[in-house]
């Protein structure tokens, strides 16, 4: 499966309500390089520097193959499944049903659908049984 890799700035306590994405990208050249290009401007530092300093350890370290990612301070990197790329039929299903969805003879009952989702007592199988077509 293919790898979306996810670059948020942050502050030195990692708020994630204050840690904006910058970058998303499945190349990690292309995540390693956005770092370096932070990291060069002072938006993150690389072993407790920024500026020309902070880029040129980072460059060293990354071209030495050291684990750069450990020492990046002011930044985060998740990684996640991109379905969407692993799976190309995926997209076809995601479009057909949001055509479905968005068509204009398609009943939308929202008080059906936040009844539905917001019972706690029952199982997805009975709610479907329950409210199938309403929904």
């Amino acid at each position: 499966m293919d790898i979306l890799y996810l670059l948020y700035s942050c502050n030195v306590w990692c708020e994630k309500s204050k840690a904006p994405l910058l970058l998303v990208t499945s190349d990690k050249k292309t995540l390693y390089a956005a770092i370096g290009g932070e990291i060069l401007t002072g938006n993150m530092e690389y072993l407790g520097e920024s500026g020309g300093k902070g880029f040129a350890e980072y460059k060293k370290d990354y071209l030495a193959g050291e684990d750069v990612l450990k020492e990046l301070q002011y930044g985060v990197i998740r990684e996640i499944d991109n379905a969407l790329l692993s799976k190309p039929d995926t997209v076809q299903d995601y479009y057909t049903a949001a055509s479905e969805f968005l068509a204009a003879d398609f009943h939308f009952d929202p008080a059906a659908f936040d009844k539905a989702y917001n019972s706690e007592d029952m199982e997805r199988d009975e709610l479907d049984e329950e409210y199938g077509d309403e929904i």
